[in-house]
């Protein structure tokens, strides 16, 4: 660790280094030499770990039963953003910050308790809103045609930093919201946890699959009543070893041997079957899983 090795992740052919080292692709130190691109073939797919957080996050705004994204992109929260993204682009950036508190205002007369970011507000009041929306974005649209933004001047620095705000925060409450149970397919999506950056587990069971385990291991009787030291430790190496067996038994991993879009296959009917209630996607299934994303993209 530390030291270049040839054919490895740093070779020196990739350049220098050192500062004084010389390269062995254009024979210069490390001063003048500007580096040089690399390539090594990975026998199996692996993710990259600067993109695993986006890949976690984009796995948790999809279903992985039908492929598709969960968030609703024809909904109250869509449509605000792209009024609001709309009004940016004009240059209207108090516009842009008003609609949001106008939404709310709008909820909160109407239904009570609704809003945006907590419980669902009442449908016909969502698809008043939505129209209202749409309203918005004719009449500014009709605004560009007559030429009344032609002296609008350039997206300055808060409006930038507004559009950053908007998409950010559409990306955490909505596109990258995970759903237990996907509104497409309303079939279970699982709890999806990050295993090191290394695998992703879906966990179909959730937190009952474990408080029924444990409360087994809780009320299970002892054989043996004899010595209590030797109970207490027998007591502790069955809890290992079922806790080994429920973790080994219970997840799903793939054949290295299958293809990826098999392994998927197999695994999505082990849990319909019952036979495991928990499964690890590594680098192979993670990426036919947005293979099936992309061809449903291409579909809709």
């Amino acid at each position: 660790i530390g030291h270049p090795i040839t054919g490895g992740l740093y070779d020196l052919r990739l350049g220098p280094l050192e500062t004084f080292d010389t390269c062995e692709t254009c024979h210069q130190q490390g001063t003048y030499c500007p580096g040089h691109m690399g390539h090594i073939q990975l026998d199996v797919p692996a993710f990259n770990p600067l993109l695993f957080g986006f890949t976690f996050s984009l796995m948790n705004g999809t279903c992985v039963q039908c492929h598709r994204l969960t968030c609703n992109s024809s909904g109250l929260p869509a449509k605000l953003l792209l009024a609001q993204l709309r009004a940016v682009d004009l240059g209207l950036v108090s516009v842009a910050q008003e609609l949001d508190g106008f939404i709310k205002d709008h909820f909160s007369a109407e239904s009570g308790t609704g809003t945006l970011d907590g419980n669902a507000p009442v449908l016909s009041d969502e698809i008043n809103a939505c129209k209202e929306l749409d309203n918005f974005l004719d009449k500014f649209n009709e605004q560009v045609g007559s030429g009344i933004d032609k002296n609008r001047s350039f997206p300055v620095k808060n409006a930038l930093e507004l559009r950053r705000s908007l998409i950010r925060n559409f990306c955490r409450e909505q596109l990258f919201k995970h759903r237990r149970r996907c509104r497409l397919c309303n079939r279970s999506n699982g709890i999806i946890r990050n295993d090191g950056s290394r695998c992703i587990l879906i966990d179909f069971g959730g937190a009952n699959s474990m408080k029924r385990f444990k409360r087994t291991l809780r009320f299970a009787p002892l054989e043996n009543t004899g010595n209590i030291e030797d109970q207490e430790i027998d007591a502790d190496q069955d809890m290992k070893a079922e806790d080994k067996k429920f973790s080994d038994e219970r997840i799903a991993y793939g054949s290295l041997g299958s293809t990826s879009e098999q392994i998927l296959r197999d695994q999505m009917q082990c849990v319909l079957r019952g036979n495991c209630d928990k499964l690890a996607w590594r680098g192979a299934e993670v990426r036919e899983h947005f293979r099936y994303f992309g061809k449903t993209m291409d579909l809709c």
